[in-house]
């Protein structure tokens, strides 16, 4: 079985390998030191510096998402489980702010702030609730997105970098950076 990354041609300025290249090797040609290279190490660098610390929010950013969406998940989950149960109240209470006893559930309003009041509609609360949902899906959609295609774009700047055993240790150390 042939593997795929060696039958496509190689990509612009990706050095030159195998026996056929000036060093003779079977491996990456390795460069050597010059202006070039310090420019690429020092950009490398720095991109190992930043990407490594972007990682360390997005290694707790989904913790912090998970737990206040379990948290619309437990009021959402308390509200269906009133719902199915509850009869409706036959009278009204008597004044509009009153809480509504056939909408209500205890553990919705504790955990969420959710509130059905006689004669009023749908709570800020759960306004709130789909608005901050949508604006998760979007984000989370937005943000796969754009990392898909910026990993897409680093393996060919990835695979060029492999000729510089100046940034082996850099690439080793951060190999999850978008170059």
């Amino acid at each position: 079985m042939s593997d795929p990354a060696h039958e496509r041609p190689p990509a612009p300025g990706t050095p030159a390998t195998g026996p056929d290249s000036k060093d003779g090797g079977t491996g990456p040609a390795q460069r050597q030191a010059s202006a070039d290279s310090d420019a690429l190490l020092a950009v490398v660098k720095n991109l190992s510096r930043y990407h490594r610390e972007h990682e360390k929010y997005y290694s707790e950013a989904p913790l912090a998402d998970a737990i206040g969406l379990q948290r619309t998940a437990r009021t959402l989950i308390a509200l269906a489980e009133r719902w199915t149960s509850a009869d409706p109240a036959a009278e009204p209470a008597p004044s509009p702010f009153a809480g509504t006893p056939d909408l209500n559930d205890e553990r919705a309003i504790e955990t969420s702030g959710v509130l059905f009041m006689e004669g009023e509609g749908e709570p800020a609360e759960i306004s709130r609730i789909k608005s901050e949902l949508k604006t998760i899906a979007a984000s989370g959609e937005q943000s796969g997105s754009w990392l898909a295609a910026a990993m897409e774009a680093s393996w060919t700047m990835a695979e060029a970098l492999l000729a510089y055993p100046q940034l082996a240790d850099l690439l080793g150390r951060s190999c999850r950076c978008s170059l």
